[in-house]
């Protein structure tokens, strides 16, 4: 795997051989199991991949199961994985702070 990471300010880019494209991180909330059904609804209407993370766990953000496994008492790190910035605004609700 020939990839380069660099971190410039919050966004990650990585450089693949087919294409460049951007990583999005932020800090999102979801104390209830209607936020997390919400969120995996907006989520799954996105082509690209979501990953919720809190430590070394993470879990697929379209996956409802795998959202409700989490410790959804403490903000959770989301990774976007998508250039189209209207998910941003979609959960805006969610969001404690952009990394």
């Amino acid at each position: 795997m020939n990839n380069r990471w660099k971190i410039v300010e919050y966004y990650i880019y990585t450089r693949t051989k087919q294409e460049d494209f951007v990583l999005k991180q932020v800090e999102v909330l979801i104390d209830a199991p209607e936020k997390a059904k919400k969120l995996c609804h907006i989520l799954s209407g996105h082509k690209g991949a979501f990953d919720l993370a809190k430590g070394r766990y993470i879990v697929d953000g379209k996956s409802i199961i795998g959202v409700c496994t989490m410790d959804l008492s403490n903000p959770l790190t989301l990774t976007i994985h998508e250039e189209d910035d209207t998910v941003l605004e979609e959960i805006r609700e969610f969001v404690v702070k952009a990394r």
